[in-house]
């Protein structure tokens, strides 16, 4: 049996004689694995990629790799989309396959299991087989979607909240990308109320909430669908969250006594955490009233005061006024 190298050495030469038909011999013959190509490929990174590039080489060969690599993936995720653990592993096992060698920078198992609706087992089973060092990575595939994806975000998006709880169990950070997974649900038209209450309660830092509240005002003229009921679920989670509810639940159970004045101040206390001066400069500006209705009802604030900046804020024009001015130029 041949040595690695020499198996490596006999591999190079035959690309270098750029002969498609040996090399489908010298595959077969040597009952060549994904895993042996991968090995092949690292063993000689330079010289593979030298040669691959260049001109010369037949387009013969670079297509039978490709087909190559995509043929013996298939198997895998054939496999993965029957959604049998055991038929899996029965195939990993007897054919002394790495999972991980069958991730590149343009497809990632992970994803894919993701993506297809996996068990929360084979999502398990694929996590350890990869031994992936991290969860916050992205992968961009432009033939699948034009955007670098996550696993957390092809979790929330696909609506695989089970999935997305193991992600954020092995460390996956909602925040990782400086909150873009809240940009992508809206710009691809996935954005829901459940997937953004999941967002919310898995930890997105305040100041991207913020930012994005600000945002959806500002989209509001140019949105099919509308965006109220997103602002709404977010001064939801944060007025009345999770640990407010308990903290009352906490005084009523021990019959502690709350003045009126102690319950304004710690709704007020509450509110001011997402409620911004901005956000009603905004609303004014994009004529967004049913924005500005909530705001007002949400807001704890004196509301003669909240009305005097309003009206503040009317006398700086409006996006219709600026796009009108626009059009005279």
């Amino acid at each position: 049996m041949n040595t690695v190298k020499e198996r490596s050495d006999n591999f190079i030469e035959l690309i270098k004689r750029n002969d498609i038909k040996e090399i489908k011999e010298y595959f077969k013959r040597n009952h060549v694995s994904l895993n042996d190509f991968y090995t092949l490929i690292k063993t000689n990174k330079e010289v593979f990629s030298k040669v691959i590039l260049d001109k010369n080489t037949s387009k013969e060969i670079q297509i039978f790799f490709m087909k190559f690599v995509g043929i013996k993936r298939k198997k895998i995720t054939d496999l993965i989309k029957k959604k049998n653990l055991d038929d899996l592993k029965n195939y990993v096992l007897n054919r002394n396959i790495v999972l991980k060698d069958y991730n590149t920078r343009d497809f990632d198992l992970l994803l894919f299991s993701i993506e297809n609706s996996a068990s929360v087992e084979i999502t398990r089973y694929i996590i350890e087989q990869c031994q992936y060092q991290t969860f916050n990575y992205s992968i961009c595939n432009s033939s699948i979607s034009p955007i670098k994806r996550t696993p957390l975000f092809c979790a929330i998006c696909n609506n695989e909240y089970k999935l997305a709880d193991i992600l954020l169990e092995y460390k996956a950070d909602i925040n990782y990308s400086d909150g873009d997974i809240l940009y992508y649900l809206f710009y691809l038209d996935l954005l829901e109320c459940k997937n953004l209450r999941y967002v919310l309660k898995s930890g997105i830092k305040i100041e991207y909430i913020i930012d994005y509240f600000s945002f959806l005002i500002k989209n509001s003229p140019y949105t099919m669908e509308p965006v109220t009921p997103y602002l709404k679920t977010i001064l939801n989670h944060y007025i009345y969250n999770t640990s407010f509810i308990l903290y009352y639940l906490l005084v009523y159970k021990n019959k502690e006594p709350l003045s009126t004045q102690v319950i304004h101040e710690k709704i007020e206390k509450e509110t001011n955490i997402i409620i911004k001066d901005d956000f009603y400069k905004d609303a004014v500006y994009y004529e967004y009233n049913e924005a500005l209705e909530m705001l007002l009802k949400y807001d704890p604030r004196d509301k003669t005061e909240l009305q005097t900046k309003i009206e503040e804020y009317k006398k700086l024009g409006s996006y219709i006024d600026e796009e009108e001015d626009s059009e005279d130029i």
